[in-house]
C-alpha cells in the first residue's frame, strides 16, 4: 500500500463520551465526529488566528 498524509483545518472542543475524555470535531463540510483526546492530540495542534488567515486567505 502507498502512504499518504493529509492536512485540514477543523473546529474542535472538549467532549465526554461514555466516560471517556475526547474531542468533538467539526469538518469544513459540516461533518461531525468524535475522537479520544490522545488520538486527537497526536493528529492535530491548535493554530492561531494569524495562521488561519495565512492558510485560508481569509
Amino acid at each position: 500500500m502507498k502512504k499518504y498524509i493529509g492536512t485540514k483545518i477543523v473546529l474542535a472542543e472538549n467532549e465526554m463520551k461514555d466516560g471517556v475524555e475526547g474531542m468533538k470535531v467539526v469538518y469544513s463540510d459540516g461533518y461531525t465526529s468524535w475522537s479520544p483526546k490522545d488520538i486527537f492530540n497526536a493528529s492535530y495542534r491548535e493554530i492561531s488566528v494569524n495562521e488561519v488567515k495565512t492558510l485560508t486567505n481569509k
